[in-house]
């Protein structure tokens, strides 16, 4: 809110010049396939990482960090390549949503809703497994979707009490997300 760099609480625009180039586009249809590309793409590193070593590497320091550093495994150096992988498509779907919005600020883009959101993605599908995050997408984008149509403007805040009773719902009896369940 206060960095002269990042616009302070003005925030950031962005230039207005359009194409393939700047990846600014005047209809939606250009950013729902990029962000298709990015899905797929993170989708297959994860897949990749969680078949490699480095993906058992990963579920050791995650399950046991003690016995995995016991072996051998460095785990700060694991920490920090899972902290980089993270990071990188992290700001690569930023940079998508910058670029989509040609605006940012920090009251748009760090509010708590979003990250408890982001948050309920993983918890809601599954942690720890690839589908997951997916799956758990499409199950909170139908709920906050269909409240909307439901209930209109007078309904705000009906997701949010949705989405705390599956918290609630999804830690007491299934604590391994919606992919635990059917699996």
């Amino acid at each position: 809110t206060n960095w002269e760099f990042a616009g302070t609480a003005v925030g950031l625009n962005l230039p207005m010049e359009g194409g393939w180039k700047f990846l600014i586009f005047s209809e939606k249809e250009p950013y729902y396939y990029l962000a298709l590309g990015l899905l797929l793409l993170t989708l297959a590193v994860n897949y990749a990482i969680e078949k490699s070593y480095l993906g058992y590497y990963f579920r050791a320091i995650k399950d046991e960090p003690d016995a995995a550093q016991s072996l051998g495994v460095n785990l700060s150096l694991y920490k920090q390549i899972a902290f980089a992988i993270s990071s990188f498509f992290t700001a690569l779907g930023g940079s998508l949503y910058a670029h989509k919005e040609l605006y940012i600020d920090p009251a748009s883009v760090l509010h708590t809703g979003l990250s408890i959101k982001m948050a309920l993605v993983s918890i809601l599908g599954g942690v720890g497994t690839l589908s997951g995050p997916v799956i758990g997408a499409a199950v909170l984008t139908f709920i906050e979707e269909g409240t909307r149509v439901v209930f209109g403007g007078s309904g705000k805040g009906t997701d949010l009490v949705i989405y705390a009773a599956l918290i609630v719902i999804i830690a007491v009896y299934y604590p391994s997300g919606v992919v635990g369940w059917v699996r």
